[in-house]
C-alpha cells in the first residue's frame, strides 16, 4: 500500500513538472523586465552623483521622458540667461537693419576731404557742377582755380564761394543781382572710427558723418554681454570726451550725450564690472548693471517701476563675503529709497493676492454661478435675486419652489454651516424681515418647483399612423396607451417587431403593459420577411421567412454547418429583442426578423502521444530508483 501511494506522489509529480517550467520560466522575465527598469533607473541617479555641473539634486524630481518643459537655468554660461541682461538687444534687433544716409548736414558740419559740392547758378547765367573735395582739402572750379574747402562749416561755404563767383560772373553781384547761387552738399565723406573693448566687432570701421555712438554701434552689431552699458567712453585726440550711460538715454535722461562722431574718434567698451538681477512683479525684469553708489530708487526706475499690482515691499539677497552667510533685506520701496545697491544683489518683487469677495447663487435660478460681494455697502439678498434675471420674469418664476430658500453661511468656529431659510413669496411682498444682509461667501440656494417639471417624452417611430413625440400624461403610462395616441399600427406594421428601447439598449418585450419612461424610443418596423443566419455555416446571410420552414431547413438553406461549428451552442434573438438558446433535446422556434448566430466550437486540447511517452518514461525511472533505494535499505 505504501508503495502504491509512493507511485501516485511520483505521477502528480511528473504530470505537474511542467507547469512548475512555466511559472520558473515566466519569473525569469518577469527578472530580466525588473533588471532592466533597474538599469534605467541607475542611468537617472548617476545624475544625481558628485557633479557640480548637474542641476538635477532629486532623482524623484525628474519629469516623465515624455513631457516637455521649458527649464531655465540661472547659469552664467546659459544663454537663455544671458538673454535677460537688460539692454543689449537694442543693438542686436537693429542688426540686420540698413541705416540711410538721408539727413542733411548739420550747419556745424566742417567740409573736407571726399565729400561732395554741388554747385548751381540760375537767372542769366546758368550753371550746374559737382566738386570732389580732394585729400588736399581743395577743388578746382572752371575760370575760378583751385580754392581750399576743408574745415569751414557747411552754414559758411555759401558765402564763402560767391564772393568768388563774381569774380567771373558780375551778375550774381550788385544791388538788384540778375544770377543767383546756390551751394549744397551731394554725397558726404565717411568717418573711421575705432572700436575697442567689449564690442561686437572691434576694429577700425568707416561709418556716414553723421554717426553718432548710438548709431555706431547699431551699424557694427553691438556690444556684448561681457561690455559695460553704462560707461561707454568716448577718446578724442587721446582724451575721453564723454562717458556715455546707455541707461540714462533709454530713460530719457542722457538724450544730449549722445554725441555726433568725427573722423578718427575711438569708442571703448570697457567689461561689466557689476550686476544686480531684478525679477518678480516688476515692469521689466532681468540682469542690470550697477554704478558705484547706486540707490535702490535709481535701480526702480531703471526696470520701468514695479507694477500696479506688486506690493511696496521688496525683498533683496545680498551675497558677503565667503566666510560669511548670505543677508536678506526686507525695503520698503518709498521708505528705503536711499539704500545703496552692491553687486550681486538679487532684488524681487512680490505680487498683491487678490482677495474674493462673492457670493454663489445655485439652483432654479437662470445664471447660477458667483456674483460681486461689494465691501463697502451692504449687500442683501434681493440685490443677489435681481442679478440673476428671474425675479421679473413671471413664467419662469412659476418654476421656482417659492415657499423656502436657504442662506448657507459658514463659521470658523463651527464644523457645520447654518441655513438661515426665507420664503420668497414674501421676500417679493417687500418683507424686510427676508431681505437677509448677506456676507461674504454666503450661498443662496433656490429650489425648483416639484410641480412644474418639464414632462418626459418618449418617441415613436415607423409603420404608426401619427409617428412623433409624445409627453407621458400619467404615472405608468404604458406602451399600448402611447401607440393608441399614435393612431394604433398601420396595416404594414410588424408588431411582433416592435423594438423599445431604453438608454440605447433594446428591451426584450413580452407584450404591451410595459411602462414607459423618459427618452424611450419605439420603433415598429415593417414585416422583413427574411431571416438572418450569422457564424459558423457555409453560407451566412438572409434566408427567406417560410412559416412551415423547420430549425434545420434553416440551418440548409445557409450551406449547412461548417468543421468548426457548435451544433450545440446556437442563440436565436427574436426581433422584440427575446432571446432563445438551442439546447440538445430542444430546438427554439424561427419567426420573422429572427437572427440565429452559429456559435464557434472550443478549441480542445488535442492528446500528444510524445508527451505522453515521455510522462511515463519518467515515471517508470522514478519508481525503479526508488525500488533501488529500497531494496539498500
Amino acid at each position: 500500500m505504501k508503495l502504491l501511494l509512493l507511485l501516485l506522489q511520483l505521477l502528480f509529480l511528473s504530470t505537474t513538472s511542467n507547469l512548475f517550467a512555466i511559472n520558473a520560466e515566466e519569473l525569469l522575465i518577469k527578472r530580466e523586465i525588473q533588471a532592466i527598469r533597474d538599469s534605467q533607473i541607475d542611468k537617472w541617479k548617476e545624475v544625481d552623483g558628485d557633479n557640480e555641473d548637474n542641476k538635477f539634486k532629486n532623482i524623484n524630481s525628474l519629469e516623465p521622458t515624455d513631457s516637455l518643459k521649458s527649464i531655465e537655468i540661472l547659469d552664467e554660461d546659459n544663454s537663455l540667461y544671458e538673454n535677460q541682461y537688460y539692454g543689449y538687444n537694442y543693438f542686436s534687433d537693429f542688426s540686420s537693419r540698413l541705416l540711410l544716409n538721408n539727413m542733411p548736414p548739420l550747419d556745424d558740419y566742417k567740409i573736407g576731404p571726399g565729400d561732395e559740392l554741388i554747385v548751381e547758378i540760375w537767372g542769366d547765367v546758368q550753371l550746374k557742377s559737382n566738386y570732389i573735395v580732394d585729400k588736399y582739402g581743395k577743388v578746382n572750379i572752371d575760370k575760378i582755380g583751385q580754392v581750399y574747402l576743408t574745415g569751414i562749416a557747411s552754414q559758411n561755404i555759401k558765402q564763402f564761394l560767391i564772393d568768388k563767383f563774381i569774380n567771373v560772373y558780375s551778375t550774381l553781384g550788385g544791388a538788384q543781382p540778375t544770377s543767383f547761387l546756390d551751394i549744397s552738399l551731394g554725397k558726404l565723406k565717411s568717418v573711421n572710427i575705432s572700436f575697442i573693448g567689449e564690442v561686437k566687432k572691434p576694429g577700425i570701421h568707416p561709418l556716414n558723418s553723421h554717426s553718432t555712438i548710438i548709431t555706431s554701434l547699431v551699424q557694427i552689431g553691438g556690444i556684448e554681454n561681457t561690455g559695460s552699458l553704462r560707461d561707454i567712453q568716448v577718446l578724442r585726440n587721446g582724451k575721453v570726451i564723454n562717458n556715455f550711460d546707455f541707461y540714462r538715454y533709454l530713460s530719457n535722461k542722457g538724450v544730449n550725450s549722445n554725441i555726433r562722431l568725427l573722423d578718427g574718434d575711438v569708442i571703448f567698451v570697457p567689461v561689466r564690472l557689476s550686476s544686480i538681477e531684478c525679477k518678480g512683479n516688476i515692469t521689466r525684469s532681468g540682469i542690470y548693471e550697477l554704478l558705484p553708489d547706486e540707490k535702490l530708487s535709481d535701480i526702480i526706475s531703471y526696470v520701468g517701476g514695479i507694477k500696479s499690482n506688486a506690493k511696496s515691499i521688496l525683498k533683496l539677497h545680498r551675497l558677503t563675503a565667503k566666510e560669511s552667510p548670505a543677508k536678506t533685506y526686507v525695503l520698503d520701496i518709498d521708505l528705503d529709497s536711499e539704500f545703496i545697491l552692491k553687486d550681486g544683489d538679487k532684488l524681487e518683487a512680490y505680487k498683491i493676492e487678490s482677495n474674493k469677495h462673492e457670493v454663489f447663487l445655485y439652483g432654479q435660478v437662470k445664471r447660477p454661478g458667483s456674483y460681486p460681494f461689494d465691501t463697502e455697502s451692504e449687500v442683501k439678498l434681493l440685490d443677489i435675486l435681481g442679478f440673476a434675471g428671474f425675479l421679473d420674469d413671471p413664467t419662469f418664476l412659476q418654476t421656482v419652489y417659492k415657499d423656502v430658500g436657504e442662506v448657507i453661511r459658514n463659521y470658523p468656529d463651527s464644523q457645520y454651516p447654518t441655513i438661515i431659510k426665507f420664503n420668497i413669496n414674501d421676500l417679493l411682498l417687500g418683507k424686510e424681515d427676508q431681505n437677509i444682509v448677506l456676507k461674504n461667501w454666503d450661498i443662496i440656494l433656490i429650489r425648483q418647483n416639484p410641480n412644474y417639471k418639464f414632462p418626459s417624452k418618449v418617441s415613436v417611430l415607423g409603420a404608426v399612423n401619427v409617428p412623433g413625440i409624445y409627453s407621458l400624461q400619467k404615472k405608468q403610462e404604458t406602451l399600448n396607451d402611447v401607440l393608441k395616441r399614435a393612431g394604433g399600427l398601420t396595416d404594414q406594421a410588424f408588431d411582433e417587431g416592435l423594438k423599445l428601447y431604453r438608454n440605447n439598449s433594446q428591451i426584450a418585450l413580452n407584450n404591451y403593459s410595459i411602462s414607459l419612461s423618459d427618452g424611450d424610443s419605439i420603433i415598429v418596423p415593417e414585416h422583413p420577411g427574411v431571416v438572418k443566419i450569422m457564424g459558423e455555416v457555409n453560407r451566412p446571410g438572409l434566408i427567406q421567412y417560410d412559416r412551415k420552414k423547420s430549425f434545420n431547413s434553416y440551418i440548409e438553406s445557409a450551406g449547412g454547418y461548417t468543421n468548426s461549428a457548435d451544433k450545440y451552442n446556437i442563440t436565436v434573438i427574436y426581433s422584440n429583442g427575446d432571446v432563445r438558446i438551442k439546447k440538445k433535446l430542444s430546438k427554439p422556434s424561427i419567426s420573422e426578423g429572427a437572427t440565429v448566430i452559429v456559435h464557434k466550437e472550443k478549441n480542445k486540447e488535442e492528446f500528444s502521444l510524445t508527451e505522453f511517452a515521455t510522462n511515463v518514461a519518467s515515471l517508470i525511472t522514478s519508481i525503479v530508483t526508488l525500488l533501488l533505494l529500497v531494496g539498500q535499505i
